[in-house]
């Protein structure tokens, strides 16, 4: 077991469970590798915290949790990058946002691929126009 010290405490990872980002996620390119915390509120919500750099976390979430029609068709190059066979899962999460006032929002133009076969992820960018990378949560769900 490993520690890294976060702005959660300290927390004990096993190093042979640490998801690599072969690019790092946009803005923090130079973090490769990331373990996910539990969070104690909320089973839909992933929290991927570097272990690299203690204080930066993401928040993640399945994005059809709240708009079931989200698409993002996985690319034959981005699986290979990912080390899975075109049958293999891909978990495909967004990036959720809590602003100083309290709204939240998710970024569906920049979804994360990760897959648990090869504990491998990488963050794409939908390039189409169709989503937001501020897409406010549905009224319903605040």
């Amino acid at each position: 077991m490993k520690t890294v010290d976060t702005r959660f405490g300290l927390i004990q990872f096993d190093p042979s469970r640490t998801i690599v980002f072969t690019q790092g996620m946009l803005g923090f390119e130079h973090l490769k590798h990331f373990v996910f915390v539990p969070t104690e509120k909320d089973d839909f919500l992933f929290c991927l915290q570097s272990v690299e750099d203690g204080s930066v976390a993401f928040l993640l979430v399945d994005p059809t949790r709240y708009f079931p029609a989200y698409s993002c068709p996985i690319t034959a190059q981005e699986r290979t990058l990912l080390n899975v066979g075109p049958e293999e899962d891909v978990l495909i999460l967004t990036t959720i946002t809590v602003h100083q006032d309290r709204s939240i929002t998710l970024n569906l133009t920049a979804p994360v691929l990760i897959a648990p076969a090869s504990s491998l992820a990488m963050q794409i960018v939908l390039e189409d126009g169709t989503y937001s990378p501020r897409e406010p949560l549905p009224d319903v769900f605040q």
